[in-house]
């Protein structure tokens, strides 16, 4: 007679399905490379969206609405990738941290003088007052525009033992669990969007709500939940597909609705309108999470071959890089481009804008991973001048935040 185990992905899998997933940690799990893959392109493309168009120009604003769901992918992704990859309950922290914080730390520091010096470009008698200036940055990530991602990811690190403390501690109340994380990211969003209380620690968050761990808590535990029932969650959506789908249809409508009452309704600014931080995105981005691991789930079963496969698979592994990159890349291409003006800036010239900056960063990455440079630069350590399969994994790269490769080696 077989055994009950639980009908819901989010009921406590049995001591049987934990012994499972460690088991299952040493496989690649080709559906985050096909997230990985999707997400840095739109946040390649929200960028050139962001800074090709006029900051009246309302079609461009329901874009980038639309594309604001790629911090919160990854954020999920790095939790998964957290969990997935460190199952067991005994860690060495001082190795993981250590190992950790080298992969990141390095590359945020590096690019982050880079980029304040592309911002400023200090005079050589001027160094102490840019020294200073990167100073700051370097505490507040806004070296440049994208680097918050990497502060964040160095607080999920520094806080990943609390975070497994929670998942053991909480085990038979993950649903629990789950409903209180969804309020408190209902109650922050609608904080940020109204406004906070002046003064204090409140008005502290609400400042620096970008850079914070507690902004994006519940896409964080929303990963280590699904790799935690990773199991579990794959038969559920085998038998909800239709339903996955509706639910981000009917959350992509409520987002855009939103986004339009923002601008006709309240009058707001395009960028309020569309801004991150509201509680419609809570659904949406959630909903576009799960949208896009059943298609990456649908993909790897039985898609991956072909040109479309390595090209994710190339995106995927350069992603890190990629992300990295792409700003400085955007900066120069936009030196020598005409700003597109006008209340509806053309499509056309955006997306061509979009694919030069992804392939000029794509091969600019490319071969940074050839030299000694891309345990620095990229975070992964240098490729071999050999051929290799890109439908493979490939054995060389170090797991790395949001884009980890979950395997057993390193």
């Amino acid at each position: 007679m077989p055994s009950k185990g639980p009908t819901a992905w989010w009921q406590a899998p049995s001591e049987g399905s934990f012994e499972r997933l460690t088991a299952a940690s040493s496989h690649h799990l080709y559906q985050l490379d096909f997230i990985r893959a999707l997400t840095v392109f739109g946040v390649i493309t929200v960028h050139v969206t962001f800074f090709t168009h006029s900051e009246q120009s309302t079609l461009a604003g329901a874009g980038v609405m639309v594309l604001h769901y790629t911090r919160e992918v990854f954020l999920f992704l790095t939790g998964f990738v957290l969990f997935y990859r460190y199952p067991q309950r005994v860690i060495s922290w001082g190795s993981f941290w250590r190992k950790r914080f080298t992969l990141i730390a390095i590359p945020y520091v590096l690019w982050s003088v880079i980029y304040a010096y592309v911002g400023v470009e200090p005079a050589w008698n001027h160094a102490l007052p840019f020294l200073r200036s990167l100073g700051v940055d370097l505490i507040t990530g806004q070296a440049w525009y994208h680097l918050y991602y990497l502060l964040i990811t160095m607080q999920i690190y520094l806080l990943f033992p609390g975070l497994k403390w929670l998942i053991a501690r909480t085990r038979r109340r993950h649903g629990l669990l789950l409903a209180v994380s969804i309020g408190l990211e209902l109650l922050l969003m609608a904080g940020y969007q109204h406004g906070l209380p002046q003064g204090g620690a409140i008005a502290v968050l609400g400042r620096y709500r970008a850079l914070t761990f507690l902004t994006y808590q519940l896409y964080i535990l929303s990963g280590a939940m699904a790799a935690t029932y990773l199991p579990h969650l794959h038969r559920w959506i085998t038998r909800h597909r239709t339903y996955i789908v509706a639910g981000w249809l009917a959350t992509l409508v409520a987002a855009l609705s939103t986004y339009v009452l923002n601008r006709e309704g309240y009058h707001l600014s395009v960028l309020a309108a569309s801004s991150v931080f509201q509680p419609v995105m809570v659904p949406y981005c959630l909903a576009t999470t799960l949208f896009f691991y059943t298609l990456g789930w649908r993909w790897s079963e039985g898609g991956r071959s072909g040109l479309f496969g390595r090209l994710i698979m190339r995106l995927s592994h350069h992603s890190f890089g990629l992300y990295l990159l792409h700003p400085l890349v955007l900066y120069v291409l936009l030196g020598f481009l005409p700003r597109l003006v006008g209340p509806y800036g053309s499509m056309l010239e955006t997306g061509m804008v979009v694919m030069a900056t992804l392939t000029v960063s794509y091969l600019v990455v490319s071969a940074l991973a050839f030299t000694p440079a891309s345990l620095y630069l990229l975070g992964q350590k240098r490729r071999p001048l050999i051929f290799r399969d890109p439908l493979q994994p490939h054995d060389s790269a170090i797991p790395r935040p949001g884009w980890s490769d979950p395997r057993g080696s390193e």
